[in-house]
């Protein structure tokens, strides 16, 4: 058993916790990093039922951060962050 791992823990335990953890920053940072580029081919798909007309991905994500602010990247990013996050978790517990 290592030095950092509390007596109480077993290694397999402590093991799982950490596979867990990082597993769930993985998947938030994912989240938060995908969420944006999501956001922008979203747009695009569907620029004819908004009425809008995008040259292309550049200017869809120029006018948005123009017209709406950095912040309009992440709009509805709290569903992905919790289910990325959550998948990533158990995902690297199971195959850990």
């Amino acid at each position: 058993m290592s030095s950092t791992t509390p007596s109480y823990l077993s290694p397999s335990l402590s093991r799982t916790s950490a596979e867990l953890q990082g597993g769930l920053v993985g998947g938030v940072l994912q989240a938060l990093t995908g969420h944006p580029f999501d956001l922008v081919k979203v747009r695009l798909q569907t620029q004819a039922l908004n009425g809008t007309n995008f040259r292309g991905p550049l200017d869809c994500a120029s006018s948005t951060l123009k017209h709406e602010g950095v912040l309009a990247f992440y709009k509805g990013v709290s569903v992905p962050i919790v289910s990325c996050g959550i998948l990533s978790a158990a995902l690297y517990a199971v195959n850990g």
